[in-house]
C-alpha cells in the first residue's frame, strides 16, 4: 500500500518534515556516521530536524519500513534526549506528533491532561492570545474566543501544485511560527529563491506590538533602514547571552518535493547551531 508522501511533525521546538519510506537496509551492511549537513537530496525518504542523531533515528524507521509518522515519532522522541531544551521523552516529559486540525504544545507537558485510551498531552498554548485588550473596551482581534486557532498552530503549511505536494515547510518558535512560515515561503514563491535560500535568509517578525523583532542581518540591513526612513517601522534587534536561544524569531525545517521518488530535506544552516537533513538514499 502507498503511504503518504509527505507528513509533518513537531515535537516542542523542532519541526520534523519526511517523506515516504524505503525497504529495510541490506544484510551485513553497515551503518555510516551520518554527518550534519543542513540539506540532504536523495530517494526513499528525508528526515530534517534539529540534530543529525535525531535526524539519523528518522531515517532508520524508514529504512526498516516505517512510514512517516513512525518515523516522526522516532525523531521526536530522540530529540527530547539529544537537545536539552526540547521537551520530549527525555527532555521534558511529552511528546506529540502534529497533524491536520490538531493543536500543538506549549512547553513542558502541556496541560497536564491526557486523552483516555490514546496517551497524547491536550493543549495549553493560550498564551499566544492576548489576556485582555490593550484598553477598557478596546478592540482586540486577538482576545481568546471559540474557533479562534493560537498563531502557534498555524503551520506547518503543505504547499500543492495542480493537486500535487511540491514543498512543506514547517517551524518552532511560538507567536513568531506564522511570520517564520510565510517569509520562507515568499521568499521561494515571490522572490525566487531556492527553499534552503529562502530558509536560511534573515528574518523578521511582527507579532501585533510597537516594533517587529529582527534578526541582526535584517536588523542592520539597507532593507531595514529603508523600512524605517520611508515607513516609520520600527525594529527591535533580536539578541541575548546564547543567540539564538534567547530572543529570536523562531527556526524551520523543509522538504521540497522534486519528482522521480527523490526529495530535498532542509534544516537551519546557522540557528540553533544548525540542523541536520539526512535521506535514505543519497
Amino acid at each position: 500500500m502507498r503511504r503518504l508522501p509527505v507528513v509533518s511533525a513537531i515535537s516542542a521546538l523542532a519541526a520534523v518534515l519526511l517523506a515516504v519510506p524505503a525497504g529495510a537496509r541490506a544484510a551485513g551492511q553497515a551503518p555510516a556516521d551520518p554527518v550534519q549537513e543542513p540539506v540532504a537530496v536523495g530517494s526513499g525518504g528525508a528526515v530534517a530536524s534539529m540534530d543529525v542523531g535525531a535526524s539519523q533515528a528518522g531515517i532508520d524507521v524508514l529504512k526498516h519500513g516505517g512510514n512517516a509518522v513512525d518515523a516522526a515519532v522516532a525523531t521526536a522522541s530522540a530529540l527530547g534526549v539529544t537537545i536539552p531544551f526540547v521537551a520530549g521523552p527525555g527532555g521534558g516529559g511529552f511528546m506529540v506528533i502534529y497533524l491536520a486540525k490538531t493543536n500543538t504544545i506549549n512547553f513542558f507537558g502541556g496541560s497536564g491532561q491526557t486523552v483516555p485510551g490514546y496517551g497524547f498531552l491536550l493543549n495549553n498554548e493560550m498564551t499566544d492570545f492576548d489576556f485582555a485588550p490593550p484598553s477598557s473596551g478596546a478592540p482586540d482581534p486577538n482576545l481568546p474566543a471559540g474557533g479562534k486557532q493560537p498563531r502557534s498552530s498555524m503551520g506547518p503549511v503543505i504547499a500543492f501544485r495542480d493537486g500535487q505536494p511540491v514543498f512543506s515547510v514547517g517551524a518552532a518558535g511560538g507567536s513568531t511560527i506564522p511570520t517564520t512560515i510565510l517569509q520562507i515561503i515568499l521568499n521561494h514563491v515571490d522572490f525566487g529563491m531556492s527553499l534552503p535560500a529562502a530558509l536560511a535568509a534573515p528574518r523578521v517578525s511582527q507579532r501585533n506590538a510597537a516594533t517587529s523583532l529582527a534578526e541582526p542581518d535584517f536588523y542592520n540591513s539597507a532593507l531595514a533602514a529603508q523600512l524605517t526612513s520611508q515607513y516609520g517601522e520600527k525594529f527591535t534587534l533580536a539578541t541575548g547571552p546564547i543567540l539564538p536561544l534567547d530572543n529570536y524569531p523562531g527556526d524551520a525545517t523543509a522538504l521540497q518535493v522534486l519528482g522521480h521518488n527523490r526529495f530535498e530535506a532542509i534544516a537551519e544552516p546557522v540557528r540553533l547551531y544548525g540542523g541536520s537533513a539526512l535521506v535514505v538514499n543519497p
